[in-house]
């Protein structure tokens, strides 16, 4: 049986510490009113002859294969007893002042150790009397469901009994989206049918069904967005169209699990494809931005006791590039290397680097595109009155932007109007001017991996066997020659909510949205054939390719730096070989539709990077590409998918094996050569477990 991944994160209310006063929040013990929106699926348990004063509050209670579940008695039990001998530790009479934190982890071990291991906890936290940690984390080994010594399961458990740490520091959230109208599918009517029934939404209609959303749940906070519909008949008709979304914990309120919260539901409750609605909804499916790094780590003079340091105006050409390159890991290398810009901005003398991403409409990828006549001039120069008006709000905007994230923090105070993004590991701020997202650098961020120090020549070049810019781990792709490595596939590229198990083979989800994981071990040259077992379809899954640009937050094939043989049975119905947001057909015979999968199915790839070709064959039909073998065969290199464009958008032509999951109730294992292949690999074509020539990271 395949191992699940259980997670519980919740709150422990404390009665004996609640502030009877009108509008006051307890530092410790008492869950505020805000905090409490952070989620619509919050249980509350308790255990009165244990614990009476204490609550537990689940916020998340996810089981990787099912989804949203009820927290097992066991493990709310022990969670109570948990949290009942941290706060008899503390409130020991007489009073013993602040406890370390490793006190508190290893009295834990000691009292729990034949029920749970692994304890870590926040830092302490007191109201004036009396310490606890922010929050204490622990694994359960005995629970009969979930245990990671009983069942071999994993499972995670985590609780807060500091309301203002739990509010900055959640990470779940929920998104429920209200559209403009419905049925969606009415979007491709007519346009001046749309543009009737748009009109025909009333203010009190959109606040009652903003209201039935609800659904009794109050928002942590509500979103409108904007997006023009683009009328497929005439590219000059647009219509604007407004979308609403409550937000139930504030790490949703960001500009990616917005687009992906309205993607989602899009596709879920219409039966029009990804590609469709980008055409009408181009906006909303490749947003415009432009990621902004400001070069926080050079000075000319630096920071004095009694003056503030200026930023050092020069850039070098090598350095902003390798800043680029570690920051903006889903833009294509050459993406980075044709549109980055550097500019010196008035605040502070700081150099700003810039580049706007491949999704740009009309082709806006520099500033200079948008922003012609920008100057770099204080707003209180009379040259500054030169640019237009437009470009006098950008100018202030990044001001405003500038003087923020210099000392912003990813639980720091957000400006009015401005939001906060992490992606990749990044920490931005960001803020939208005429429907483009502007996503600036944080200095928090810094320093950034795989960026020399200011005053070097900044070159991209990482640890390896080699330093010549042969390929040979110093290509600026942060690869090594991979001799000796197992490929299994990569933890460090894999989408958010998604579980690896199985020893990095098996991928399978915590959430209900498409994410991905490639291999380890990448290819620049040879031919390579790879398997994967369906071991559960509910929603999607699929066997691609990728190159090391790909954003595993998503699916494989959405974008050009990757391709995805997959099946989606629901929400929707879709199968077939996917590259950069549509369904391959040229040269294949109907691959739109014709790739169905089911559990326990196995199917193959084979990849001639030499040829720059990819085969993928479906057990269910027996054939390569979905066509005959006289037509398609990787022996012989007979029709194959050209992934040259693929390769070339990636860094030094490396690509990795991967593939994607929809939905908790899906799960697919990789047999990348370690063990005996269901089917029989091509003649020609070796395993991805032979490491020759092969290269590690991405």
């Amino acid at each position: 049986m395949s191992s699940v991944t259980y997670v519980l994160k919740g709150f422990i209310n404390n009665s004996t510490f609640m502030d009877a006063t009108p509008g006051a929040v307890s530092t410790i013990g008492e869950l505020s009113t805000q905090s409490s929106t952070y989620s619509t699926t919050k249980a509350n348990y308790f255990q009165e002859s244990t614990a009476p004063d204490l609550t537990l509050v689940s916020f998340t209670s996810n089981d990787s294969s099912q989804g949203n579940v009820q927290v097992p008695q066991n493990l709310a039990t022990q969670v109570l007893e948990i949290a009942a001998w941290v706060y008899a530790q503390t409130q020991a009479v007489p009073n013993p002042g602040e406890i370390a934190a490793a006190t508190i982890t290893s009295g834990l071990l000691a009292q729990f150790e034949t029920s749970a291991q692994n304890f870590t906890c926040g830092t302490m936290i007191s109201d004036g009397t009396y310490w606890v940690p922010e929050w204490v984390q622990w694994e359960n080994t005995t629970d009969s469901t979930y245990g990671s010594i009983s069942t071999g399961n994993t499972n995670i458990i985590k609780i807060w009994f500091v309301d203002g740490s739990f509010k900055t520091e959640y990470d779940g959230y929920q998104i429920v989206v209200i559209p403009p109208i419905t049925p969606l599918n009415n979007f491709f009517t007519t346009s001046a049918n749309v543009e009737a029934l748009l009109d025909a939404v009333t203010y009190i209609d959109t606040i009652n069904l903003i209201q039935g959303a609800k659904n009794g749940n109050p928002e942590t906070v509500i979103v409108g967005e904007t997006y023009d519909y683009v009328d497929p008949n005439n590219a000059n008709n647009l219509l604007p169209t407004n979308w609403t979304l409550l937000i139930y914990g504030p790490a949703g309120n960001n500009i990616d699990a917005i687009q992906n919260a309205l993607i989602n539901y899009i596709l879920a409750n219409s039966s029009y494809t990804q590609a469709q609605w980008t055409n009408i909804l181009p906006s909303l499916f490749k947003q415009t931005e432009f990621t902004l790094i400001p070069m926080w780590d050079q000075f000319a003079i630096p920071n004095r006791n009694q003056q503030s340091g200026i930023f050092s105006p020069l850039a070098n050409a090598s350095r902003a590039l390798s800043m680029m390159t570690s920051v903006a890991q889903s833009y294509s290398a050459k993406q980075i290397a044709s549109n980055t810009v550097v500019q010196t901005f008035p605040y502070a003398n700081i150099p700003l680097v810039s580049c706007g991403s491949a999704n740009n409409s009309g082709n806006n990828f520099q500033l200079e595109d948008v922003f012609p006549d920008l100057l770099s001039v204080p707003s209180t120069s009379t040259d500054f009155s030169k640019m237009s008006a437009g470009t006098q709000t950008f100018f202030l905007m990044i001001n405003s932007m500038l003087i923020a994230a210099q000392s912003l923090t990813q639980y720091g105070n957000v400006p009015t109007g401005m939001s906060t993004l992490t992606r990749d590991g990044i920490f931005y701020l960001v803020s939208t001017l005429n429907n483009i997202n502007y996503l600036m650098v944080c200095k928090s961020n810094f320093p950034l991996a795989d960026v020399n120090a200011f005053g070097s020549d900044g070159v991209f070049v990482t640890t390896g066997s080699g330093s010549d810019g042969s390929g040979s781990g110093s290509d600026g792709t942060g690869s090594s020659v991979g001799s000796g490595v197992t490929n299994t596939l990569d933890p460090d590229h894999l989408g958010n909510g998604g579980v690896l198990s199985n020893g990095n083979l098996t991928l399978s989800s915590t959430s209900g949205t498409w994410h991905s994981a490639h291999a380890l071990l990448g290819a620049t040259a040879g031919s390579y054939y790879v398997e994967a077992t369906i071991n559960k379809i509910g929603a999607g899954v699929g066997l691609g390719l990728c190159n090391g640009v790909e954003n595993m937050n998503g699916f494989v094939g959405n974008d050009a730096s990757g391709i995805l043989a997959y099946d989606e049975v629901s929400p929707s119905v879709a199968s077939g070989i996917f590259t950069n947001g549509a369904f391959v057909t040229a040269g294949v015979v109907a691959t739109s539709g014709h790739f169905p999968l089911v559990a326990g199915d196995t199917i193959g790839m084979a990849v001639n990077l030499t040829a720059q070709m990819v085969w993928f064959y479906n057990a269910q039909t027996g054939l390569w590409n979905n066509d005959v073998i006289a037509n398609q065969n990787p022996v012989g290199n007979i029709g194959g998918i050209s992934i040259q464009s693929l390769i070339e958008a990636g860094y030094q032509d490396i690509v990795y094996p991967a593939v994607s999951v929809m939905s908790t109730n899906d799960q697919i294992s990789v047999n990348l050569g370690a063990t005996t292949f269901v089917h029989t690999a091509p003649t020609g074509y070796a395993s991805w477990a032979d490491t020759s020539g092969q290269v590690v990271g991405g």
